[in-house]
């Protein structure tokens, strides 16, 4: 376990973070003719092809941050992050002791989930989990490190001040 904790790493490039987000997140096909209308396959799997969950790059030190929009690849970056960089270095200092890289943190937008099932919860938690083995799969093709942090981040998002998503895992990585 101490091996692992430790085997986070440094920073990563921009370049490093973009491709992990691009490949754990790229669009294979769209199409209209879904259980619920359009639907899309991506990496990673998910519920009806809906892909209800984004991803929002938290580093610890300077470096890119935001909401990845993946359509456009960039990221869109809240007013203030101070607030949610503090929150994230002390936990992600408490589950790892990282000092470097990047927190990938998942968040859902549950009301797409419930738009189309009843009891949505477990469908929303199953898609955030395969998104986190893909986005650990992907970096350890690239030569990075990673380690799938044990908390929801609620508290982390909150302050991002988006009231439709929900915390559901994230992911810490490293060079």
């Amino acid at each position: 376990m101490t091996a692992r904790r430790s085997g986070i790493g440094g920073d990563l490039e921009a370049v490093d973070l973009a491709t992990v987000l691009r490949l754990s997140t790229m669009l294979r096909s769209r199409r209209q003719d879904g259980r619920f209308g359009a639907w899309e396959s991506r990496t990673a799997p998910s519920a009806g092809g809906i892909h209800g969950v984004s991803l929002v790059a938290l580093p610890l030190g300077s470096g890119p941050l935001g909401l990845y929009d993946d359509a456009k690849h960039r990221l869109l970056h809240p007013e203030d992050d101070a607030a949610v960089r503090e929150r994230n270095c002390a936990s992600v200092a408490m589950l790892c002791g990282a000092t470097a890289g990047t927190t990938v943190q998942l968040v859902a937008d549950a009301s797409r989930y419930a738009a189309c099932y009843d009891d949505h919860d477990s469908l929303m938690w199953r898609d955030a989990g395969a998104l986190l083995a893909v986005l650990s799969l992907v970096s350890t093709s690239l030569g990075l490190r990673s380690v799938i942090l044990g908390r929801e981040g609620g508290r982390v998002v909150e302050v991002l001040d988006v009231p439709r998503w929900t915390a559901v895992g994230a992911i810490h990585l490293g060079s």
